[in-house]
Parts: C-alpha cells; sequence; structure tokens
C-alpha cells in the first residue's frame, strides 16, 4: 500500500495544530524537531518523486515551509547551544530513516 504525500500531509498538519501547545519551549529542541521533519519530508518528496506520485510545486513549498520554521527558530537555537552541524546532522539523520 502506498501512501501519497497529499494523504499523509493533511494528517500531519492536523496533529501539528493539537500538538503546537506541547511544542518544547527549548529553542534548540524546536530546531532539532523542525530539522528531523524535513529531513522526513525530503525522504518522502524523494520517494513519490520516483514513483512518479509528484504533485509538481506542492512538495516544493511544502518542504519550504518547514525550512522557513527551521530559520525562524535557528538564531534562538544557536544561542541555546544548537550548531549549524547539528541542522544537518538531524536532517540527514532522519531522511535516512524515512527512506
Amino acid at each position: 500500500m502506498t501512501l501519497r504525500i497529499c494523504h499523509i500531509l493533511p494528517v500531519l498538519l492536523l496533529c501539528a495544530t493539537h500538538a503546537a501547545a506541547s511544542l518544547p519551549r527549548d529553542p534548540a529542541e524546536q530546531a532539532r524537531i523542525f530539522a528531523a521533519c524535513m529531513g522526513r519530508y525530503a525522504a518522502a518528496m524523494e520517494h513519490a518523486w520516483l514513483l512518479g506520485d509528484a504533485d509538481g510545486a506542492t512538495p516544493e513549498a511544502r518542504r519550504e515551509l518547514f525550512e522557513m520554521m527551521l530559520d525562524a527558530i535557528l538564531p534562538d537555537a544557536r544561542d541555546a547551544g544548537f550548531e549549524g552541524i547539528d541542522v544537518w546532522r538531524y536532517r540527514s539523520g532522519a531522511k535516512q530513516a524515512q527512506s
């Protein structure tokens, strides 16, 4: 059974709206979460692209949204000890795990 990105994303967004209140207050932890989400979403996009299920520019816009959230919290996360290499580590680790 193949799940398409267009089926998974609404569920993720619904969960995110309910989980927003439970998002960690620590900026470094928020950055870890956003970086991991970007990695997982990138893996899902690649999977959809390989299967020919890509929806055009929409997945790119969604990925950019994750990137904007990470960029917004990154200055505070750096002040809390989260380095740039950590972004890469969490993104690539989550992408590899999702793949």
